[in-house]
């Protein structure tokens, strides 16, 4: 399939449409005993000419100006795919599986009195209400401890869950010592999950 592309308008056609119009403007002005039908010639050419140059010019400029915004936009849309890719070179395999094959779902399930919301993650679901308590529990350093709930029970499970996802989407560091996981970006953590409330 053949490419079809635009002539780029070139600044020499202004410059030498202006010309060809002051050249005739002068000779217009200053040979004062030629003909009048031959000066009036003259002046019209010069006027056009005026014309072409100034319509000319214009377009080059706009056009210079669109191709200047095009290459901004391809170095800007350049720089943030670099910078995804470097992100996910990055990332551990398990990551990078979770990335191809998880999208954050939050499913909406009949209930009294209301809708149920529930995140679903890959190792299970964790139900809105107990997002809210756990986030807060959680401050904006450390995410809510998982001990904070009883062996056994589903809060627990819950607590497990939702840590573990926002530690595989890179949104918390592991538990260190006796310190519980870590935000690395709680804001963007809870945007990029689209949390229902």
């Amino acid at each position: 399939e053949r490419e079809i592309k635009m002539d780029y308008p070139r600044l020499a056609t202004p410059i030498i449409s202006a010309l060809i119009s002051t050249l005739a403007l002068s000779l217009a002005w200053k040979e004062s005993g030629w003909p009048d039908w031959v000066r009036i010639v003259l002046v019209g050419i010069g006027g056009l000419m005026l014309f072409v140059a100034a319509v000319t010019l214009i377009n080059w400029i706009v056009a210079n100006f669109n191709e200047r915004l095009l290459e901004y936009h391809t170095a800007m849309a350049h720089t943030e795919r670099t910078a995804m890719l470097d992100t996910i070179s990055h990332m551990s395999a398990e990551q990078v599986a979770i990335l191809n094959q998880y999208v954050p779902v939050v499913e909406i399930l009949a209930g009294l009195p209301g809708p149920i919301y529930r995140l679903v993650t890959p190792t299970g679901t964790v139900p809105q209400t107990f997002i809210d308590e756990f986030l807060t529990r959680s401050t904006d350093e450390y995410l809510a401890p998982i001990r904070s709930w009883s062996d056994g029970s589903n809060e627990r499970q819950w607590a497990e869950n939702f840590t573990q996802f926002l530690i595989v989407m890179g949104n918390a560091r592991q538990a260190s010592g006796p310190h519980p996981a870590a935000w690395v970006d709680k804001n963007g953590a809870l945007k990029s999950i689209g949390i229902v409330k």
